[in-house]
């Protein structure tokens, strides 16, 4: 199930977009 991780990664990364200050947040994820 993949596809759940990838979904999860574009929602993460449309949501930076839109809200820069979750970058923080995405590194410690993306880690």
């Amino acid at each position: 199930m993949r596809v759940a991780s990838l979904y999860k990664s574009e929602l993460t990364r449309r949501t930076l977009l839109s809200h820069p200050l979750k970058s923080h947040y995405k590194s410690h994820s993306n880690s």
